[in-house]
């Protein structure tokens, strides 16, 4: 009786083409007929009379089935097999980026991800292929784009990626490099703003201290520091003064409110970056954006809203300067009316007064700054990291 033989069909591959031909072990008779009993992979077929499974595979999936083979003497012996059909080679569009420790030598920039074919995968770039400057090409195991471009720009990249069997998929990537930090222009060619200045004030330490020394200190202390050090002299005033003291803590904690929030809209007025200004925008469009180069475009609705109310609040404070001082006293007048219990000594309502005024110009002037450093740190690289 024939007998069929153990070599097992293949795994391959959808749109590969495929064939395998069962083979019986010699016996008494020869095999003259192969059937299949089961599920073929999709786009296959066995020849009857030789036993050959060809086509081309049409579908991924694991697929068991049996083959039957029947002898000169209609004698049938049947093997169980099983085919497994991986998915086709592709490069997924999902990138997974990540990036390296602090003082790593090497910045990550992208893994690149493939599925289907045959693992282990190779990844390459396509010969002839652009690449960034002085950036390594991809790792050849891992698919990972690391390191620092020489020059910033922006590259259409085409990447390969090959399987275990010799498959090959590829795709086009745009490489996006941006300034790296230790990437300088020359001298001169970088236009000097109140951005730039704003952050070579934030970005001295320890390696370049210079005459400012540690300014992110001063600057902490400022921001918040000083504020809750104000509150707590604002506590401290208002249970050491004979009186309603929730009266004077909610007078004297409002009033240090309204004083910090106004400053920080006046330091947010002046610290809205721009390149240009309106003025110049609107005589030159052209020439204006060619200057712009902070991420900001200098025709910004924002920036020339702030250039308008600036000139409108600093014109009008100027013009008004010698007619403030009575404005400016009712207002001390009126919150230091809520800082000390009526009929209280001449000490203790000139002492009101002062606690006002230090509560109005204090939170004022910390506001003011704190809003202008925010703007021209925070908001100008938010405005970079969108563009």
């Amino acid at each position: 009786m024939v007998q069929i033989a153990e070599n097992a069909p293949p795994q391959g591959t959808v749109g590969d083409s495929y064939r395998f031909t069962f083979t019986a072990v010699p016996g008494d008779t020869a095999a003259s007929h192969w059937a299949a009993d089961g599920t073929l992979p999709s786009g296959l077929q066995l020849e009857p009379g030789s036993g050959t499974l060809s086509g081309r595979l049409a579908e991924a999936g694991t697929y068991p089935f049996t083959i039957r083979a029947t002898d000169t003497a209609n004698q049938s012996v049947s093997r169980a097999f099983t085919i497994i059909v991986n998915p086709g080679l592709v490069i997924l569009g999902d990138m997974s980026p990540s990036s390296a420790p602090p003082g790593a030598q090497n910045e990550t920039v992208a893994e690149l991800r493939a599925d289907g074919g045959v693992k282990p995968y190779q990844w390459a770039v396509v010969p002839g292929s652009a690449w960034p400057e002085g950036l390594p090409q991809i790792d050849r195991d891992a698919g990972r784009i690391a390191g620092y471009p020489e020059r910033p720009g922006t590259t259409m990249a085409r990447v390969q990626v090959t399987d275990a069997a010799g498959h090959i998929a590829t795709t086009d990537l745009v490489i996006k490099a941006t300034v790296p930090s230790r990437w300088r222009r020359p001298v001169g060619s970088r236009r000097v703003t109140r951005v730039r200045i704003a952050r070579l004030l934030l970005t001295v330490g320890a390696p370049r201290r210079g005459m400012f020394g540690h300014v992110t200190t001063w600057l902490s202390f400022l921001g918040i520091a000083a504020p809750v050090g104000g509150t707590a002299w604002i506590v401290v005033y208002s249970f050491s003064t004979p009186g309603s003291h929730p009266t004077y803590l909610g007078v004297g904690v409002l009033t240090s409110l309204a004083a910090f929030v106004a400053g920080c809209f006046v330091g947010f007025l002046l610290g809205i970056p721009r390149a240009v200004s309106s003025g110049d925008v609107r005589l030159n469009q052209s020439a204006a954006a060619a200057a712009t180069s902070s991420g900001l475009g200098a025709s910004s609705n924002l920036a020339e809203i702030s250039d308008w109310l600036t000139k409108l609040v600093l014109g009008a404070g100027l013009v008004e300067l010698t007619r403030l001082g009575g404005p400016v006293s009712r207002l001390i007048d009126n919150v230091a009316a809520g800082l000390h219990a009526s009929g209280a000594s001449a000490a203790t309502v000139q002492t009101a007064k002062v606690m006002a005024g230090a509560i109005i110009f204090g939170y004022v002037i910390m506001g003011l700054l704190d809003g202008y450093i925010v703007t021209t740190t925070w908001y100008q690289n938010k405005v970079n990291q969108g563009s």
